[in-house]
C-alpha cells in the first residue's frame, strides 16, 4: 500500500497487529513489491520454521547482509510489531519488548510504499508518533472529555514515577493516576475545591521499567475505566459533579517516553467491564 504522503516523520512510529503463520514486512522506495529497481529499506522476515526475524536491505537489484535475532513470536498468536525511525536506526519493538535495532543502510526520507505479505491476518496499521517533551498539556477536542471519549497513551516509563492528570477548567486535578515503581503501586486520587481527596491504591501494577504500554481511558457515566495493553485494570468513579463536561485538560509528567497519546470521540466499542 503507498503511504498517503511521502514525508519523512521523524522518530515515527508503524504499529501492525496481527495474527499469522509466516510473514515479511517491506517499507519500500519506488514500489510496492520486492522487483529490479524497487529499493527495500527495511525487510523484517518472520520465520517460524528457522525460529528466526531476519532484517535486511534490497538495493542494486540484490539482497544485502543479513542481520538475524530469535523469534519470539508463536504461531498463531496475536502480537503487535512496532517500528520507529531514530537518529541513525530503525528501532523494532515487538510486543512493546526491543527485538533488533537496524542502522540505517539506506534514507529512511525515501520510502513511499508499506507492504505486508505471506499467511498474515492483518488487524490494524498505524503510522504516525514522535517522542514528546515531558511535562505535556493539551486541551480535549470538543471542549472536554465525555462519556465515551477515549484517551490513548503510548509510552515506556524510564524512572520511579509518571502521572496523567484530567484537569479542571479551574486546573484542580479531577482525576490523578499516579504509577510508582518505588512503592509498587499506582495511586489514583482527585483535588476538588484545591484539597486532595482519600487515595486508592488497591489493584494491579503492571508496569515495567524499560518495557512499553499502551494505556487507555475511557470516561464513563459514573467512572473512567483504566485499561492497560487493552485488559481493564481498574475503575475510578467520579469525584466531580458534572463528569460528561468537567475534565477540560490532559496533563502528563514524570520519568516517561511518551511516543503518542491520541483521543478518541465517543465509541459504541467499548463497554464498560465491572472488576
Amino acid at each position: 500500500m503507498p503511504f498517503l504522503t511521502v514525508e519523512y516523520v521523524h522518530e515515527s512510529d508503524f504499529l501492525i497487529k496481527c495474527c499469522l503463520a509466516q510473514f515479511d514486512i517491506n517499507l519500500l522506495h519506488d514500489g510496492a513489491f520486492v522487483a529490479p529497481g524497487v529499493e527495500v529499506v527495511l525487510h523484517i522476515s518472520v520465520r517460524f520454521d528457522e525460529r528466526q526475524i531476519v532484517f535486511n536491505t534490497y538495493e542494486d537489484n540484490g539482497w544485502k547482509k543479513e542481520e538475524r535475532v530469535t523469534n519470539p513470536f508463536k504461531k498463531g498468536q496475536e502480537f503487535d510489531i512496532r517500528i520507529r525511525m531514530l537518529d541513525n536506526a530503525f528501532e523494532i519493538m515487538g510486543n512493546q519488548i526491543l527485538l533488533h535495532k537496524f542502522k540505517y543502510r539506506l534514507q529512511p526520507a525515501i520510502v513511499n510504499f508499506f507492504s505486508v505479505t505471506g499467511d498474515c491476518v492483518l488487524y490494524d496499521v498505524l503510522r504516525g508518533g514522535r517522542f514528546y517533551s515531558l511535562p505535556y498539556e493539551t486541551l480535549f477536542e470538543g471542549s472536554s472529555f465525555k462519556f465515551g471519549d477515549r484517551i490513548i497513551i503510548y509510552g515506556r516509563p524510564i524512572g520511579q514515577r509518571f502521572e496523567v492528570n484530567l484537569l479542571g477548567r479551574n486546573s484542580n486535578t479531577l482525576f490523578h493516576y499516579n504509577p510508582r515503581f518505588n512503592e509498587k503501586c499506582v495511586v489514583r486520587n482527585a483535588c476538588t475545591s484545591n484539597v486532595w481527596g482519600d487515595e486508592e491504591r488497591k489493584g494491579q501494577f503492571p508496569f515495567k521499567k524499560g518495557v512499553g504500554f499502551d494505556l487507555m481511558f475511557v470516561n464513563h457515566e459514573d467512572c473512567i475505566q483504566v485499561y492497560y495493553n487493552n485488559k481493564s485494570i481498574c475503575n475510578f468513579f467520579h469525584r466531580t459533579p458534572d463528569p460528561n463536561n468537567d475534565y477540560f485538560r490532559l496533563a502528563i509528567a514524570g520519568d516517561m517516553e511518551m511516543t503518542g497519546n491520541f483521543f478518541s470521540a465517543y465509541s459504541h466499542s467499548i463497554p464498560k467491564i465491572l472488576i
